[in-house]
């Protein structure tokens, strides 16, 4: 994700970078996750669970910004992202499944 983030600043037009949005959402969502649930005693269903919640609060942000969104090039960027999320979530669902069955 950080070479993807990389990237797509160095490629990303300077107007799309410099889109601001009047951003009301609750970051202490994500937070709350991760404080409450993180601990060594996790089993491996517990741990997807907490990454498909966490995918599910990004999605959800990627989604409200895609309507949200002022231009088309802004909404791509956004929708991109979103698409980026539901396939990495779709990949690891797959790879839990796949260590399951080992």
């Amino acid at each position: 994700m950080a070479n993807a983030l990389t990237v797509f600043t160095e490629q990303t037009p300077d107007p799309v970078l410099d889109t601001w949005f009047q951003y009301t959402g609750d970051d202490t969502a994500i937070y709350r996750l991760l404080d409450s649930n993180l601990n060594p005693a996790m089993t491996e269903d517990d741990l997807l669970r907490l990454i498909l919640r966490i995918t599910d609060h990004f999605s959800d942000l990627y989604s409200d910004m895609v309507t949200a969104s002022p231009a088309d090039k802004v909404r791509a960027v956004f929708q991109n992202l979103l698409d980026e999320e539901l396939k990495g979530k779709e990949q690891l669902a797959r790879n839990f499944q796949m260590m399951a069955d080992l």
